[in-house]
């Protein structure tokens, strides 16, 4: 009987999409740089300066200091948004190089050889010195064993928790 479990196709998907992931990383690094870079060329205006016209100017465009202040608040607000991508990325992928490394060497190299590289079962049970199904066997262990170390005991079916009553 096939099982489905939510947590470990999570899992699944953060082991086979983990070049584009870090690749992503890279990029809104690089995006946050450039806006680092932007902000430091906005002129930050020590005193404000006033147009000879009451109230607002006749065009309805804002005076320059202005336009600066509102590139400035939109560029820290763009940056603020890509710290918050940066570090729930680089959280996630963390949590799941953690996990990984907490497998033994076997259990490594069948999840690295299916999601990572797309290897074929009979490739990776060479590598392994073993036969296709203990493969498939391990594998399925490896990855209950990842979704619990990511996502904590909720990852745990219920059918398989033991309710011990008084």
């Amino acid at each position: 009987m096939k099982k489905y479990n939510d947590y470990i196709q999570t899992v699944i998907r953060y082991l086979s999409r983990n070049d584009e992931l870090r690749t992503y990383l890279k990029n809104i690094e690089a995006d946050k740089s450039a806006k680092e870079e932007m902000l430091k060329t906005i002129m930050h205006p020590i005193t404000a300066q006033y147009s000879f016209t009451a109230g607002c100017q006749q065009s309805g465009n804002s005076s320059k200091v202005e336009q600066e202040t509102e590139r400035r608040e939109k560029l820290q607000h763009e940056i603020v948004e890509l710290n918050l991508n940066i570090t729930e990325i680089r959280t996630n992928l963390d949590r799941v190089d953690r996990a990984m490394q907490q497998l033994d060497t076997e259990s490594q190299i069948i999840l690295k050889g299916r999601w990572i590289e797309r290897d074929s079962w009979e490739f990776i049970a060479s590598q392994i010195h073993s036969g296709i199904k203990r493969c498939r066997i391990k594998h399925d262990e490896a990855l209950q064993s990842m979704a619990t170390a990511v996502f904590g005991p909720k990852a745990v079916p219920e059918q398989l928790s033991f309710v011990f009553f008084k």
